[in-house]
Order: structure tokens, then sequence, then C-alpha cells
């Protein structure tokens, strides 16, 4: 409950104290009846002067006087406290903020931009151009100011609360980017993101050169440092007066520069395409560089720029999707899924062990606590890989990998049990249940990956 509905609340709760004070009062003193005590209160608080609808007596008249006192000055208080509402703007703020919950509530897949600053507001302009919802988190009364003349999701609120997190949608946002300008605060926005949604994309501004780590330690998936990307961007435009800085970038090709990856195509089918369209269409964030047939090479060419067969484009595209050239030149979509690794052990720390895991591999991630939470997942969703732990409550994973075995559906789902007990002694159990591995939790990070690599046919 907001500080202002709390103050609504008590006021009109003061009033229905009275009222009811009242009622019971006449009801009490005079023997009336609940209809002519509750307008003799009425008449009596709002001191509207009808007079006594029935003969008072003396106690009557002296609790009539403590009626029209109590009872006016508590209505003028009330009405004075309404009133300063108005005149502050809280009342306006406060229905402004449920409009605006309303509004971010129904956002999906959306990024959250903590702190709206050069850098943020520099973030929201070029993912609203692409037409990718965004919230942006702000407190500073000058920027909110901006924010809403601009007609972007707001939330006010401290970033560092959690209910302010949650508020902004977390739980369903694929993405959050920590603007703020001190490297405290970023690393809790990382800390509390990372709890609040373990699958989000964290990207966390850093201004000092030794933060990097801690940050990466607290869960941001990427760490940007604006100061080096300003001197990198300098020196590029220094070097592209020698022909060096197209190059750079093509010598980029397939290498992964934090979540991203900057990926070579040669233009085929979409020929005729404008670059823009293609960018909408891939989900990518931007066409770096044009080469056209050696002779014309432009850097961040604009988006209305037509595409030419044979053209040279260097792309930057989520690290997270699968792209291959080859698809791009045949036609064929140029991002596919990543695949999806079910973790399911009841241990928490260790299933965040082997989510963390996982996801250092590419893959995508998702924890269940035990044998029913799993197969409720694995409804919703069918993972390509599922890593059991073998001895749970209720359901062992024994259990499961039996039920999905028996189901066509679910039955090419690859499995892994794993255990703290001697697998020698469980291989058998598995074997049965039809698990394609069991597996020590002990086991090296190596011999898992190339075990789980195997199983996905990688």
């Amino acid at each position: 409950m907001s500080i202002l509905t709390r103050k609504i609340f008590y006021a009109f709760l003061s009033l229905f104290i009275i009222m009811a004070i009242g009622t019971i009062g006449y009801i009490v003193i005079e023997k009336w009846n609940f209809s002519d005590s509750f307008f003799m209160t009425v008449i009596s608080v709002t001191t509207v002067g009808f007079g006594e609808i029935n003969k008072l007596s003396e106690w009557g008249r002296f609790f009539t006087v403590f009626l029209i006192f109590s009872g006016f000055g508590l209505v003028a208080a009330v009405a004075s406290q309404l009133a300063q509402m108005v005149m502050d703007g809280e009342l306006k703020t406060e229905l402004w903020k449920r409009k605006m919950g309303k509004r971010i509530n129904k956002l999906d897949k959306h990024f959250i931009i903590c702190g709206f600053g050069r850098v943020g507001q520099t973030v929201s302009i070029e993912l609203t151009k692409r037409d990718i919802p965004v919230v942006v988190v702000e407190i500073s009364p000058e920027k909110i100011k901006d924010i809403k003349e601009q007609g972007i999701p707001l939330v006010i609120g401290d970033i560092m609360e959690d209910e302010t997190l949650l508020e902004a949608g977390i739980e369903r946002a694929i993405g959050i980017i920590s603007a703020l300008p001190r490297d405290a605060d970023n690393l809790l926005v990382a800390l509390s993101s990372r709890e609040l949604n373990h699958n989000l994309h964290i990207v966390c501004r850093g201004e000092s050169s030794t933060i990097d780590s801690k940050l990466k330690r607290a869960g941001a998936d990427v760490v940007v440092s604006p100061h080096q990307i300003s001197g990198e961007y300098i020196a590029d435009m220094l070097l592209a007066q020698t022909g060096q800085r197209l190059n750079r970038c093509l010598h980029c090709t397939g290498d992964h520069i934090g979540g991203y990856q900057l990926h070579a195509v040669t233009v085929d089918a979409d020929a005729g395409k404008k670059i823009g369209e293609l960018v909408k269409e891939l989900k990518a964030l931007g066409v770096v560089a044009l080469d056209r047939d050696g002779s014309e090479k432009m850097i961040n060419p604009p988006a209305n720029t037509v595409l030419h067969p044979k053209d040279q484009l260097t792309i930057l595209l989520q690290k997270e999707l699968d792209h291959t050239a080859e698809n791009q030149a045949s036609g064929k979509p140029l991002i596919t899924k990543k695949k999806l690794v079910l973790v399911v052990d009841d241990h928490e720390a260790l299933r965040k062990l082997f989510v963390k895991k996982m996801k250092a591999l590419g893959y995508k991630v998702d924890g269940a606590v035990n044998g029913r939470d799993a197969l409720d997942k694995i409804s919703t969703e069918k993972p390509n890989l599922l890593i059991l732990d073998a001895m749970m409550p209720g359901m062992s994973g024994f259990d499961v990998c039996s039920i999905i075995k028996k189901d066509d559906e679910l039955k090419d789902i690859k499995i892994i049990i794993f255990s703290n007990h001697d697998t020698s002694t469980l291989k058998t159990e598995g074997e049965k249940a039809g698990a394609d591995a069991v597996l020590s939790k002990t086991a090296k990070s190596a011999e898992l990956s190339a075990l789980v690599k195997e199983l996905l046919g990688e």
C-alpha cells in the first residue's frame, strides 16, 4: 500500500469511527433506532443545522456537543488533507503510478534500464528505435520529467530495493542494463537481479579498471566501460583515415565481444532489402560495416541503405544465438534457438552450480527443485538434455527418468543422472531407467562438458 493510499485509508477510517461512535451513542443514550441515530450523527458532524429530529435528554445534548466539536474538527482535517494532496499533485502522481503499473505489467521479454544518465539515455534510444520494449528505473526528479515527456515506461523508486525491480517486471524481463555512475551501486544491482531472475542477461557499467571481475562474480554477464569504449572509438576514427578501421571490424568476424558476436555475411537472398529491415528480421543490434565490391566501404551504414547482391556485412548479433554465414547465403534463417538444459536437484547450491556450468557452455538453462517440478516444466517446454539428481525426496531421479523414457513424445530427451554416491553401483539402476549416462557430481568440468556435447551431438 502506497503512502498516499494509506493517508486516504486512515482519513476515511477516522470518519467511519466517529460516525460509528455517534450512531451507537444515540442508540445507547436516547434509545433511538439506527436510522434516527445515524441521521442525527451525520447532521451533527457536518453541522448542517437541521435541528434535533427527536427531543434530546440532558446527556444527549452533552453527547451532541462532543460530537459536533470532535466530528467537525475531524471532517475539516480530512478535507484539508485531501485538498493538500490535490494541490501537491500527490493524487495525480498516484493515479499516474497505477496507470503506469498496468502498462508495465503487460510487458514481457523486455529490458530494464537502471539510471537515465547519458549512458542510460543512449541505450534507451537505441532499443526503442528497434521497437524493443524497455522500462526505465529512476529516482531523480529532473530525469523523471524527461522520461515522462518521452513516454517511456517508468518506475520511480530506489533501484537497490527488490520491490522496485519487481515493479519493473524483472521476473518477465530478458535483460537489465545497470548504467549507474557508481560501481558499488551497479554491483548491488547485479546481485539483486541475478537472485530475482537466474536467466536474466545482465549488462553493467564499470568505471574502475578493477571492477570487471567483481561485477561478473556478482552476476553480470557483460561489463562495459564507457571511457574505454570512447577511447577505442576515437582511435577507430583516426585509423579510418588509413583504411584500417574497417579491416579491424571485419577481422573480428566470429569473435565474441562480451555478450555479443560480430559476424560477417554475404548478401544473397536478402538483396533489395533495407539494412533496417534486415536488422529487425535478424533481431540484431545493428550493422557495423558494409563493404560493396571492395570499392565502397561504410561504417555504421544508415538503416535506409538498400542491400545489393554480394554486399559484405558485419553484423552485431547476440552471443546466445547460433549464427552461420552459410545459412544466410542459402536463404535459410540466420538464427536458431540454443539448446535447453534442465538441471534437477533438491540441493540449491549444487543446482545453481550445475546451472552456472551449463550456461558457461552456452546453453539455455533452467532449474527444478524436485522430480515433480521437473515434469511440470518439461510439460511446458521440452528440454534437449536433463541432468537429474539420483536421490531426491518423493520422486527419485530414476523415477523421473523412467517416466520420460516411457513417453513417446519425451523419450528422445537425453538424460544424465548424477550422484554423490559411487556411480558404479548406480549404473545398473540408471540403465534400467533408460538414462543415457550416469556421472558423479564431483566429476571434472571438462568431463561433464565433453559428455554433454557428445549427448547433444556437438
